[in-house]
């Protein structure tokens, strides 16, 4: 048994076969899942975390017309389907998802269901309580 403190050592030690459970981003998951087949995706319940990822412009940017030109770049489906073929992440593209290579759509978990993705959690903001977590972290990740 081993304390979950090193992310970056997660997935190469769940596909070398020297963790055998690990929590871990879900390309990460996708790229172990392809290259060995002794692995499952799961999603625990009653719950886990859902993600998001956000472009913004931010306020007073110099090029905003560029920015957005950039968005909307990354926003098609041909490059939105060639990031998630790249980097194994799900796509949230509905146009990019015909394009997204076979074998990773068909890898356990790639496609959630909607009752899988309803159950998904907002990580929402504790305010003064992360001290709290902070401090009990860092006694844990001391002991």
């Amino acid at each position: 048994l081993r304390g979950y403190f090193d992310s970056t050592q997660n997935r190469p030690s769940v596909i070398n076969g020297d963790l055998l459970l690990g929590h871990v981003f879900s390309g990460d998951a996708f790229l172990a899942l392809s290259s060995n087949e002794d692995l499952d995706f799961i999603i625990p319940e009653p719950a886990a975390t859902r993600w998001t990822d956000n472009m913004a412009v931010p306020k007073g940017a110099e090029h905003p017309d560029n920015a957005h030109k950039f968005i909307n770049y990354i926003l098609g489906a041909k490059t939105g389907a060639t990031l998630s073929n790249y980097t194994y992440y799900n796509t949230p593209n509905e146009a990019a998802l015909p394009r997204i290579d076979g074998a990773l759509k068909n890898l356990p978990g790639y496609t959630l269901g909607a009752s899988v993705f309803d159950r998904l959690q907002i990580i929402e903001d504790v305010g003064r309580a992360t001290r709290t977590y902070s401090t009990l972290f860092t006694a844990v990740k001391s002991a």
